[in-house]
């Protein structure tokens, strides 16, 4: 493995075939094309660690939001034993601006793992993108301005992450006088695995324009291309360097029903049980809160929304229900109606 000048020599992780991490994304749903492009990149990095010859790779996720993308990665970190550091892109400053920069993610990722190599995951990237910032096409004049330094903002710090990407030694000098154990650290860009990731909404607009005007919303992700994402806002230096390109397809209603069924019922049954109480969630709740977030165009985490804003009107008020009613059965069936009101039959 490539080591920085202060770098320790951590134990490299086994080298892991990619069926490996495509079985560790078995309970992803509806994201067959992004776990294969999951499987073969963390196969990949792994590969460099082992032997740089092979090639660095990157990857940038795009998709709708709650669709899977940060689980996905955190299940692939998990089964390859990588370090990671996980930061929001919008939570960083640009170069000469007050606030967090690019050097505190390199700290924080160095202090945690005494290492440059792993993964620095930067979420809601697209937040760096003009086609983020006018979502809302109509804006007020007064606030064109406002949107002006956004948008250089965000083009300032992708030229930022376009030169740490590249491969930068960065030492801590700064930070050093303050924090002891920085002091000699060599932290080398790139031995990193960077994925980046976005919502990247509204960029099917831009996948329609250019190649067909009546590609459904999940057709225009698959067929996305850098040219699109550099129309949206991306640099071209930055889109050149990506090296996969993964997408989650907008899940539909069976499937965030099978979600909210595997993983958000038996969670609400146990909460129930601790009250001694039985939870009958029927799939027709389910479904409701399913529909809701279809019809919104959101993903999982919409509908899991929906459910438990019902969810925790229904468990106060079976609790009060069992306390008051010696006689009660105490089982609660929740189902569309029931839901959606907060309320108990």
């Amino acid at each position: 493995m490539p080591q920085s000048p202060a770098a320790q020599e951590p134990e490299l992780p086994e080298l892991r075939r990619p069926e490996v991490f495509f079985d560790a994304l078995d309970s992803l749903v509806g994201q067959d094309d992004l776990r294969l492009k999951l499987a073969s990149t963390f196969f990949q990095y792994l590969a460099y660690l082992h032997d740089p010859d092979v090639g660095r790779p990157n990857l940038l996720v795009y998709g709708r939001s709650g669709s899977g993308k940060t689980y996905a990665i955190q299940q692939c970190i998990k089964a390859a034993g990588l370090p990671v550091t996980m930061p929001s892109a919008a939570s960083l400053a640009p170069p000469g601006f007050r606030g967090r920069v690019f050097v505190d993610v390199l700290i924080d990722h160095w202090r945690k793992w005494k290492t440059d190599y792993g993964v620095i995951f930067l979420d809601e990237i697209d937040k760096w993108c003009a086609g983020s910032a006018q979502q809302n096409s109509r804006k007020p004049a007064d606030q064109s301005r406002v949107g002006s330094e956004l948008e250089m903002g965000g083009i300032a710090l992708q030229q930022e992450l376009l030169r740490t990407i590249e491969g930068e030694l960065v030492t801590f000098t700064d930070d050093a006088k303050d924090v002891e154990e920085l002091e000699d650290v060599v932290f080398d860009t790139g031995h990193v695995f960077w994925i980046f990731g976005g919502a990247f909404v509204h960029l099917d607009r831009y996948v329609r324009a250019r190649a067909n005007p009546h590609f459904s919303e999940e057709e225009a992700w698959e067929h996305a291309v850098p040219a699109d994402f550099k129309r949206y806002g991306m640099t071209a230096e930055l889109a050149d360097r990506i090296s996969t390109w993964a997408w989650t397809k907008p899940l539909k209603v069976p499937q965030m029903m099978q979600i909210l069924r595997d993983q958000d019922a038996p969670r609400w049954q146990k909460r129930f049980a601790m009250l001694d109480v039985e939870l009958r969630l029927e799939d027709g709740a389910l479904g409701a809160c399913a529909q809701h977030a279809w019809e919104m165009r959101e993903g999982p985490r919409v509908a899991r929304a929906m459910l438990n804003r019902g969810m925790d009107d229904i468990l106060a008020l079976a609790s009060r229900r069992a306390a008051t009613e010696p006689g009660w059965d105490r089982v609660v069936t929740v189902h569309a109606g029931t839901v959606k009101s907060g309320t108990i039959d």
